[in-house]
């Protein structure tokens, strides 16, 4: 039986914001102070591939995330542009907290986003899509796989077991980076695909950059030949790069984010002049939805004293305010959060697992181990971004990924039980055909 002919395109868009935009990632910086400067571009770049009558587009960004709403908002537009249904089109974003602020996020402030950027990057991404369409070639690709040094875990247990924002060289992080080259007849790059789970939040001053991954694919461009590497963010919800650990800290530096990216770089070049493996292509493409338990909510007398509390910070008193203003609007609060789960095969035993969240390494090891072999990019931050997604043991332990719900003006965090949901969809893709 004849291996249909699979076809990739790639396709990349400036998506840079004017100076003075609102910058997104971190609380002191972002409230009342926009962008001075570029330090390095950000991107939309953009995956397209086809095999038979499967079509499938793959698009990462080179911004800290998306909420729902914008995201559906994206995915639809180049959905209705290329003439096929959203659930076939994966975002990620590479999370650098050095980008435009594109989500209401608390560093905002729950502040309404910027629509003339918002608008604009729409239009951009679709551009981005069309030419990988028009770009798109038959193809062969390699896999491989390698691990990295570069995330350290942040979630350092103190004398009681709870868990402290610092770095922990024992702590667990997921340091697997797959990698799959897409090569046309010749044996030129079309586009390679690779992932790190680590947060790129390195550069904490006035100007835009990509961090870390900006400087990775820098790199990787230079050893293929072509800038058409695309970095896909794992599950970093946890960690940081070990390059900015200080006196027993993490400071921001940008001095630490490129040695970061060289790092990363460097690992992924060594692995590609070590050979990567070839393999079948098999493209499908599947989308679930699991919804996880909320704690209780409290009573809005809870909210109602916590926004006039002078002795909270500042940001839970606006997210109380925040809050008071959607029941002051007659809405009603939501009780569970949705979670949506987005399976790509790429070919037999190869296949991406993107989390709509901040999915904590823990995660990671759980998506792995449900597959078991071959190759397996484990994603969060996927199709939006919702909050932290914490296994058991990290609720357990708390910390700042157990308990930064109100950072994303959820009135309550998790309950218990985010393994079980994932498991459930990891389950309904499998039994879809992605294995």
């Amino acid at each position: 039986m004849s291996q249909l002919t699979l076809r990739a395109g790639f396709g990349k868009q400036d998506i840079t914001p004017p100076v003075g935009s609102r910058m997104h990632g971190f609380h002191g910086r972002d409230r009342d102070h926009g962008c001075e400067g570029v330090r390095d571009p950000l991107f939309a770049r953009a995956l397209w591939l086809e095999q038979g009558d499967e079509r499938v587009l793959i698009v990462a960004f080179d911004l800290l995330f998306f909420d729902r709403a914008e995201d559906n908002k994206l995915r639809g537009a180049l959905g209705r542009a290329l003439g096929f249904s959203s659930r076939r089109i994966l975002t990620n974003c590479s999370h650098t907290h050095a980008g435009p602020m594109t989500h209401i996020w608390a560093s905002g402030m729950f502040t309404p986003i910027d629509r003339l950027y918002t608008d604009s990057l729409c239009e951009r991404v679709v551009r981005a899509a069309e030419q990988a369409r028009e770009r798109a070639v038959p193809v062969t690709m390699r896999v491989g796989e390698t691990r990295t040094d570069m995330p350290m875990s942040r979630r350092l247990l103190d004398s009681s077991g709870k868990a402290q924002f610092a770095p922990n060289p024992d702590g667990t992080v997921y340091d697997y980076l797959p990698m799959c080259l897409f090569e046309a007849a010749d044996g030129s790059p079309v586009c390679l695909l690779f992932s790190v789970a680590c947060h790129p939040s390195a550069i904490c001053d006035f100007l835009i950059s990509a961090d870390y991954p900006g400087t990775a694919m820098r790199l990787i461009g230079a050893r293929l030949g072509s800038q058409c590497s695309m970095f896909l963010q794992g599950v970093g919800g946890d960690a940081k790069p070990r390059t900015l650990v200080q006196d027993g800290q993490f400071r921001c530096s940008a001095e630490g984010a490129e040695e970061a990216g060289r790092l990363v770089g460097e690992c992924v070049v060594a692995a590609l002049n070590g050979g990567l493996q070839p393999v079948e292509p098999a493209l499908a493409a599947r989308f679930e939805e699991v919804h996880c338990e909320m704690a209780p909510i409290p009573e809005r007398s809870f909210f109602e004293a916590l926004a006039d509390e002078s002795e909270r910070d500042e940001l839970r008193r606006e997210w109380a305010r925040y809050t008071l203003r959607k029941l002051d609007r007659g809405e009603e609060l939501p009780r569970v959060i949705p979670l949506s789960v987005h399976g790509i095969k790429l070919g037999n035993g190869v296949r991406l697992v993107g989390l709509e969240g901040e999915a904590v390494a823990e995660l990671g090891h759980v998506i792995r181990s449900f597959f078991g072999s071959g190759i397996t990019f484990s994603l969060g931050y996927t199709d939006g971004c919702q909050l932290y997604l914490p296994t058991e043991k990290v609720l357990n332990e708390g910390g700042y990924e157990a308990v930064s719900y109100y950072e994303y003006a959820w009135p309550a965090p998790f309950a218990h039980g985010v393994e079980g949901a994932v498991n459930e969809a990891l389950l309904r893709l499998r039994a879809s055909g992605i294995d």
